[in-house]
């Protein structure tokens, strides 16, 4: 089992902010999910939650054995989007509030930098808490990269 720092409970809450989950009719929510499967997929869930609800899927077996061709958690998002679409048909849809003392900063996804100083790459937003700040810039080698001929092998 895999246990969550703080740091990635908090970036993983705060995606909602960037991520709107819609149904084919196209009426969007504000949502977060996490799908899932086991080793041979024995077992598969998808766990999702809007401002107002949370749900979950799980399928598989009681007595656990692989679910078979093409099986994954693909399976428990289409069940889990059937639910949400009737549970959440009449609601309003409400982002989730900001707690007070975050900021959100643009960062580079690798290397965790501020963009402004390490644009390259794939950008994100991540959010922090008073006296966090991004990673420092990274370092640029100003070594030559070029394969060395001789030398200990």
């Amino acid at each position: 089992a895999n246990s969550w720092s703080d740091d990635q409970l908090i970036e993983a809450y705060y995606r909602v902010f960037l991520n709107r989950s819609s149904d084919p009719a196209g009426k969007a929510y504000w949502s977060q999910q996490l799908a899932g499967t086991t080793n041979d997929v024995k077992d598969v869930w998808f766990i999702g939650f809007s401002n107002n609800m949370i749900a979950g899927v799980y399928l598989g077996y009681d007595t656990p054995k692989p679910l078979g061709k093409g099986a994954g958690s693909h399976m428990a998002a289409r069940v889990f989007a059937d639910f949400m679409r009737v549970a959440l048909e009449n609601e309003k849809n409400q982002p989730f509030p900001i707690p007070d003392g975050l900021s959100f900063v643009r960062v580079n996804r690798r290397s965790g930098a501020s963009a402004s100083v390490d644009p390259d790459g794939t950008i994100i937003t991540e959010a922090f808490k008073i006296g966090q700040k991004p990673n420092p810039a990274p370092r640029r080698s100003t070594m030559d990269t070029s394969p060395v001929v001789g030398g200990v092998f």
